[in-house]
């Protein structure tokens, strides 16, 4: 595996539930249209879903599902928010969509806002597997609060970056 600290891969911080909408796209004189777009950064099943809409106030509507997804990739199961003074404990997921087995290595980062660790920089990962990642914190401060986790597998990479709130919570006097 590589280093976590040499990893290239993009970083993921797209998470918006909705990929695309256009309500106006309009078909040309042969009665085609086309859009494109790009996915976020979700590992999901979307649904494209198109309503048509003729001069006649005829209706008529497509549906297909789209799977997107990478050989190998995180998923921090992260609260809403945190208010300052919590103590949490959360697991980043690592999946791996491949055949092989080894070490995959882990990597995060926060800004002052938060304290986070985890247990190794190290995990197993056997043939199609997923890994729980645990992790631990304190929300140290209030404000929006960024923090980035990093993972390798073999030639496999993903880094994924969340801001998340932290609430300044009740004043101890």
């Amino acid at each position: 595996g590589k280093s976590p600290e040499a990893v290239t891969s993009k970083i993921r911080k797209d998470f918006n539930p909705v990929a695309y909408f256009n309500p106006v796209l309009r078909t040309d004189a042969n009665g085609k249209a086309s859009a494109t777009f790009t996915f976020p950064d979700t590992m999901t099943t979307y649904r494209v879903y198109a309503v048509a809409c003729d001069k006649g106030s005829r209706f008529g509507s497509y549906q297909r599902s789209a799977l997107v997804v990478k050989d190998f990739y995180l998923e921090p199961g992260l609260p809403a928010f945190l208010t300052r003074g919590d103590a949490f404990t959360f697991a980043v997921s690592a999946f791996k969509k491949m055949d092989k087995s080894g070490a995959m290595d882990f990597g995060l980062a926060s800004d002052a806002g938060l304290q986070l660790s985890a247990a190794s920089k190290s995990y197993p990962m056997r043939e199609f597997d997923r890994t729980l990642i645990p992790v631990r914190g304190t929300a140290q401060g209030a404000g929006l609060t960024k923090m980035q986790f990093t993972g390798a597998f073999k030639d496999k990479t993903d880094t994924v970056e969340i801001k998340l709130p932290v609430n300044s919570g009740p004043e101890f006097i």
